[in-house]
């Protein structure tokens, strides 16, 4: 089925739907009707957004445009915020999140909409996103915060079988901070939901390899293996984004082990998947900066694959770096790997979020902009040579 035959049964689906709510039942109430509508529309915009976001916006912007419940229209608006954390627009998202939340404090709390259990769903979603934007900014207290808050508008909801997902949240803004046993205790809590409730086999993947990952700080490598074995069963049920999630500790239990050519195997497939998803700019980036490390201890300096960059901390704002570039060798300089250093310094706790980085062809000064997501670079440009090309 092409794409636009898919776009037209939607948009028929979406038709039969309201005329069901006008016909069918003349007890049910039109915001009924829209709720049940922003249901099916819901799956439509998870199922393709990955593949076209830019499809799953027009869906959400449409529909908000028809809109005449606030409830539904601000459900929506959340949803619509959402698409943006996949382009890595962090700003659209709080400030799409902002709007919903501003909504539910100014809106009469009596209001029995309000106190739905569909209601505390929709603030759970927007805080549980809003937890992954401050992960994605290397904040993981605020997004401890934040998906805390998402675990209790949880409770209060109908989607009970989400909880064990916000589980695995908490722990993984622990693990970020180091902190193994509250880690490996939400990891716990998330395993005994997921029992508790009934939960498929397929659910406890993430909790699999988020153990996997715990073991391997702990440096308990025969447990952490194990665990990333039973995740691994579950791999082809993975979306992109767990799979790539997957792989990245894959590759790091290995890097570990000091198994440098698994481990590059490893982040290879990591980095083969994203390629194919222009969209998923963080995890590419993400991604090549461990691959440099890899060629590095695996002695591929010569690799037509990578650009290498050789950085030194200077201080806590500048970094001394040199450029090799594949099929050139050594350079004067490289935006792209001063950016790219400049990140992979902050990451590690070794810089702030604004650093000069000196390379044999001059001084830039990389920002990683904290709202935003975006890597500013600012500096001088100077003429290095003059050429002339013979016309044969």
């Amino acid at each position: 089925m092409n794409q636009k035959t898919a776009m037209k049964l939607f948009g028929l689906l979406g038709l039969l739907m309201l005329l069901s709510c006008g016909y069918a039942d003349r007890h049910r109430n039109s915001s009924s009707c829209e709720q049940a509508l922003v249901d099916s529309l819901e799956v439509r915009v998870q199922d393709s957004l990955f593949s076209n976001v830019h499809y799953s916006r027009s869906q959400l912007l449409e529909a908000l445009t028809q809109t005449q419940d606030s409830l539904v229209y601000y459900r929506l608006l959340a949803l619509y915020g959402k698409t943006f954390f996949i382009s890595s627009d962090f700003d659209s998202i709080l400030y799409y999140n902002r709007r919903v939340k501003e909504y539910s404090r100014n809106a009469s709390q009596s209001s029995e909409s309000l106190q739905s259990p569909q209601w505390h769903d929709v603030l759970s979603d927007v805080y549980n996103i809003e937890g992954n934007v401050w992960m994605q900014l290397n904040r993981p207290d605020s997004a401890i915060i934040d998906y805390k808050k998402a675990y209790g508008y949880r409770l209060k909801g109908k989607k009970l079988h989400l909880l064990p997902d916000i589980c695995i949240n908490i722990a993984d803004a622990y693990l970020h901070r180091s902190d193994l046993a509250y880690t490996a205790s939400y990891y716990r809590r998330a395993l005994f939901l997921c029992d508790s409730l009934n939960l498929s086999e397929h659910t406890k993947f993430p909790v699999y390899y988020g153990l996997g990952q715990t073991y391997m700080e702990l440096r308990d490598f025969d447990l952490s293996n194990h665990y990333y074995e039973l995740a691994g069963q579950f791999f082809d049920e993975m979306n992109v984004s767990e799979q790539w999630t997957y792989l990245n500790n894959r590759g790091n239990h290995y890097y570990y082990r000091k198994n440098y050519q698994e481990a590059l195997k490893y982040m290879r497939r990591a980095n083969a998947l994203v390629s194919s998803y222009p969209q998923m700019v963080f995890e590419q980036n993400f991604i090549k900066v461990n691959l440099g490390e890899l060629y590095l201890l695996t002695d591929k300096l010569d690799s037509d694959r990578t650009n290498v960059e050789f950085a030194q901390i200077v201080s806590k704002d500048t970094i001394r770096m040199r450029v090799w570039e594949r099929g050139s060798g050594i350079t004067q300089a490289c935006g792209t790997g001063a950016c790219a250093t400049a990140v992979a310094a902050f990451i590690n706790g070794l810089t702030g979020r604004k650093s000069d980085v000196i390379m044999d062809g001059g001084t830039v000064t990389i920002e990683w902009d904290e709202i935003s997501g975006h890597i500013l670079m600012t500096g001088p440009a100077t003429k290095v040579f003059d050429g002339e090309i013979e016309d044969k």
